[in-house]
């Protein structure tokens, strides 16, 4: 008789130890995002006032190319790694100073933009050293925008950043786990 009581018993916390397992694994469920939902909940939050903003940073960067002005553009570039937004090293300042300080283009032109998440975005530019940009050769430059809190800065993209304008294969899968929130660097 005594077994059946400890059965019994036994049952109970089975059923409520699987209850609250159920609902945790519930809520925890709920908390998930993937980099889809993030990317669709971002590009809702967006406002006419984004759009402008991240156009005039592109602009103003690629006017002082045009004037041959860049230091104060490239001055004010940060730099994204992982989830936290810095600004640019001195080091990385020296070796985009040689690779734009001497460099003059002729004319330039918005190629697009396409927004993503807080830290993935694309602002793309055809510009030519002489002559008018048309349909034939360019030069192209793509910056990365990132938004924190509600300002954006400008970052320029490397070979290891998503962008669209890389291959399906290789874009953030949709199911990804969603990206961590940016942050600025700041230092204690």
């Amino acid at each position: 008789m005594r077994r059946a009581i400890f059965t019994k018993s036994m049952k109970k916390y089975l059923i409520l130890l699987l209850s609250v397992l159920v609902v945790f694994s519930c809520k925890t469920a709920n908390k998930f995002r993937t980099y889809e939902m993030a990317e669709q909940e971002f590009r809702q939050s967006l406002t006419f006032h984004d759009t402008l903003s991240v156009l005039v940073l592109g602009q103003n960067f690629m006017d002082a190319l045009k004037t041959g002005g860049i230091e104060y553009e490239l001055q004010n570039l940060s730099v994204l790694d992982g989830n936290t937004l810095y600004k640019i090293s001195n080091e990385s300042l020296k070796e985009l100073n040689a690779r734009f300080g001497g460099l003059t283009i002729s004319d330039y032109a918005l190629s697009g933009y396409n927004f993503s998440t807080a830290g993935v975005n694309d602002l793309s530019y055809r510009y030519t050293l002489n002559g008018k940009v048309g349909s034939g050769p360019a030069l192209k430059i793509v910056f990365n925008p990132v938004k924190v809190d509600d300002v954006w800065y400008l970052t320029l993209k490397d070979g290891n950043m998503a962008s669209t304008d890389i291959t399906p294969r290789e874009q953030i899968h949709p199911l990804s786990p969603a990206p961590e929130k940016i942050v600025l660097n700041t230092k204690k």
